[in-house]
């Protein structure tokens, strides 16, 4: 297996809302990689297959380290709010069966928003 040096980056939303701590799972169908999006649902995944891919978003994931980082005391900064869990239905978390894709070229930049409703 040979990893590309392509970075697939974004936002994720989910009617209109930013899906913070989501897991983006992106595979070609022989090589898959993931990225987790930040708190205001942008994301980034490094090593991101080439060619036409299929997309997954797993909040189940998520909202488990959404809940370490408060704990952790991450979201203490009275200046930013902290995110807010946005759970998205179970038929986006399998790439091959969301209905999500793009094509991921080499020598990018590739960029994809990816937007659910």
């Amino acid at each position: 297996m040979e990893l590309s040096d392509e970075v697939l980056e974004g936002k994720i939303t989910y009617k209109g809302q930013p899906v913070p701590y989501a897991m983006a799972i992106v595979t070609n169908g022989r090589d898959s990689a993931t990225g987790t999006a930040a708190n205001d649902g942008t994301y980034k995944v490094e090593y991101a297959p080439l060619g036409e891919v299929q997309i997954g978003v797993n909040t189940d994931a998520g909202q488990g380290m959404m809940m370490s980082a408060k704990m952790a005391g991450q979201h203490s900064d009275a200046s930013k709010p902290a995110a807010k869990f946005t759970a998205v239905p179970k038929k986006y978390f399998e790439p091959t069966k969301s209905g999500i894709t793009t094509t991921v070229t080499e020598k990018g930049p590739n960029h994809f928003d990816i937007v659910l409703e």
